[in-house]
């Protein structure tokens, strides 16, 4: 019984593990396909990054230091203060002027048949002019080529949508045990 058990146990890492190098198999293609596209697209779309930050006041300097850095010509930049009780609003306006586009805008209530979340992603679309939407959380840190690339595969794929996941932080061995394991069940 008990080596029926390991070797089940083992076919089920394995297979995981085979699942897992077809999916960065796949990365790699999207990754080539970004690298070989006409990434000079004539003209480039413009595209409203959208962040929605509560209690974001350890991450948010970052965030848009790093949007600061995006080389992408036509870009807008709406950070959503998400009813926070911290300094998120107060860091992220001062970035106005440093971050192309960038908008602040301030939530103090939340409507009754809403989920905080949803509603500041909602509120911070309502405030994008973009052919182009990204959402991203007040944690992200974009390489700084990043949304050429993206658009690269786009337009090459003739895709409407793309999600991308990032490459996660992690602070110790259970933390990015956890995050490998919830990347690979996602």
């Amino acid at each position: 019984m008990f080596d029926l058990v390991a070797v089940s146990v083992a076919v089920l890492w394995l297979g995981g593990g085979f699942y897992l190098g077809l999916g960065w198999l796949r990365f790699e293609r999207l990754r080539q396909v970004s690298d070989r596209a006409d990434i000079a697209m004539d003209p480039l779309p413009s595209v409203s990054i959208i962040i929605a930050a509560r209690d974001e006041a350890d991450s948010i300097d970052e965030t848009l230091n790093r949007l600061a850095c995006v080389a992408y010509p036509n870009l807008e930049v709406v950070v959503v203060n998400d009813r926070s009780g911290d300094a998120t609003a107060r860091l992220a306006s001062k970035h106005i002027g440093q971050v192309p586009g960038l908008q602040v805008v301030d939530i103090q209530t939340l409507p009754e048949e809403w989920i905080g979340k949803t509603h500041a992603l909602h509120e911070g679309y309502k405030h994008c002019s973009g052919e182009w939407l990204c959402f991203i959380d007040a944690d992200v840190a974009l390489e700084p080529d990043c949304l050429t690339r993206a658009l690269a595969v786009v337009r090459t794929r003739r895709l409407d949508h793309l999600c991308l996941f990032p490459a996660l932080r992690t602070h110790g061995p259970l933390e990015c045990a956890f995050v490998m394991t919830f990347a690979f069940y996602f």
